[in-house]
């Protein structure tokens, strides 16, 4: 319910307001569905709702990313897979201060611990990057943008990701992960999205 909820306000406010930088319309819009969900979970019923989000906002050449929690977007060139976002949670607090490797982050008892969430507080921080589309020739490979929840990335490797995204079209790379992660435990929600970008960021 969060997640739909979050959803709808981010589209309704992208589609209700003038023209803003990129910046300023991913922010607002992930801030009104914060307030709309600290709203809800004024409701007794629904005082443990809370959900992640990770947008990206295309203008041009343009590509404004923003994150809030543990959804993640990863960038696919060439063979290789790299991760843009860095996680709101307190293992990653951990691996920033030296405490924990980040190859022990996943497995940590606290792993899905967030620092920060839609919903959880009023004042909430929305982590905003900035990237620019730069055409290459035919020969060089063009990027994939993956987008991602934690369902996906904590049952499949960056590896499998990078593979499904390398060798298969966006739709069927997408199916084919969301299998994986299922056959797997599929335990949290499942929900990725691959976007072919017509260039490098």
């Amino acid at each position: 319910l969060a997640a739909q909820l979050a959803l709808d306000a981010i589209r309704r406010d992208l589609e209700s307001f003038p023209a803003r930088s990129p910046e300023q319309a991913l922010k607002s819009a992930i801030l009104q569905a914060n307030r709309i969900i600290v709203l809800r979970r004024q409701n007794p019923a629904f005082a443990g709702m809370g959900t992640t989000v990770v947008a990206a906002l295309f203008q041009r050449a343009e590509v404004v990313l923003g994150h809030v929690g543990d959804s993640r977007a990863y960038i696919v060139r060439d063979g290789a897979i790299q991760q843009v976002t860095i996680d709101h949670t307190y293992v990653q607090t951990l691996v920033d201060a030296g405490q924990i490797r980040p190859e022990e982050a996943l497995s940590h008892p606290q792993a899905h611990v967030l620092t920060r969430a839609i919903g959880s507080e009023p004042g909430l921080e929305v982590t905003l990057q900035k990237f620019w589309i730069w055409q290459v020739s035919q020969e060089e490979p063009g990027d994939f943008l993956v987008l991602c929840t934690d369902g996906l990335y904590s049952l499949v490797s960056e590896g499998e990701i990078e593979s499904a995204v390398s060798r298969n079209t966006p739709q069927t790379a997408c199916a084919n992960l969301v299998e994986l992660a299922k056959s797997r435990g599929g335990f949290d929600n499942i929900t990725l999205s691959i976007i072919p970008i017509p260039g490098q960021l």
